[in-house]
This record gives C-alpha cells, structure tokens and sequence, in this order.
C-alpha cells in the first residue's frame, strides 16, 4: 500500500463482493504475533528453529515493492527471516500451478463480471489454476447451489457465505 492503494478484504473484486465488513483484523501486530506462536507451537518449532521463508513474485516493480513491503512486515512483527525470490512469468507460473513453493503474490483478474469467476478458481483442490491445494467441504457446496440458484438474492447469500469462508481460512 505504498501508494494509497485500498487493501483488498476478499478474492473478489470490490464490486462483485458480497463480504459485509471485514472478514479479518488487518494491522494488529500483537495479534499476528499471538497466532504465529500458536502455529510454532502446532508445529513444534521455535522462533529460532523456525526457518527461512522464500516468497517467490513475478518479476514486476510494481509486484517487487509491494514484495519488499511483506518481507519488511514479516521480519518487523513476527522478527521471520524472509528471502524474496524473483522470477520470469514461466517459471512463476509453473510454480504457481504445480504448487512449487513457499510463498508467493497471486493477483487475480476477473474474466466474467460475476463472483463465480474468481471464487470458482478454489473450487476444488486439484485443478491447474488452484496451485494453492486449498479445498474446504463447506465451500465448494455454497458454489455448487450459487451456480443454480435462480433467484438473486438467494445466489448473493451463497456467495456471501463462500466468501466468508474462504477469506476467514487464509
């Protein structure tokens, strides 16, 4: 958010979200503290056992800023060290696809205006597009009754819901 930028609360675009607030606390550094030692205890690790982050990007000025900017979030909350790694557009998308890495920016772009284009992408845990290997029962059933829900207002409330659910696992 270096240059005004509003942060984005959902996988949808403002203008297709449903979301009602925010589904996270955004900026609490005592929180993110709180939960990364929950996660190193799950994982039986420590601060200082807990290794070396890599967060790869497209190669993009835009993309490496805003980059730099996690990394420098990381290492001053939660005191991570975090290496970034630059690639071209093949290799990143081989790895976005193939599930090759640690960390890394996915930007997303809407190719039908509807919530279903970008909320679809996590459908299911093992298409190309969903490097992230991410499923969730609750989820993919909300898509299904979106995808033939006649009435609006009944399709806005699955699609809500999906939305709450996804950006409250992230």
């Amino acid at each position: 958010l270096q240059g005004g930028e509003t942060p984005a609360f959902s996988l949808s675009p403002r203008a297709l979200s449903y979301l009602r607030g925010r589904p996270f606390e955004d900026n609490n550094p005592d929180r993110a503290r709180t939960l990364f030692a929950e996660g190193l205890e799950e994982l039986a690790l420590t601060p200082e056992t807990f290794p070396t982050v890599t967060i790869s990007y497209w190669t993009d000025p835009a993309v490496k800023a805003m980059m730099e900017a996690v990394q420098s979030q990381l290492r001053k909350v939660l005191n991570i060290d975090v290496r970034l790694e630059p690639l071209d557009r093949g290799t990143y998308l081989h790895r976005v696809f193939s599930g090759e890495y640690e960390m890394l920016n996915l930007a997303l772009n809407v190719w039908v205006h509807d919530p279903s284009s970008n909320l679809d992408l996590f459908k299911f845990q093992k298409t190309v597009i969903n490097g992230t290997g991410w499923s969730d029962t609750e989820y993919t059933p909300l898509l299904d009754l979106a995808a033939v829900a006649i009435d609006p207002e009944e399709r806005k409330r699955y699609f809500q819901k999906a939305e709450e659910c996804i950006m409250t696992q992230l």
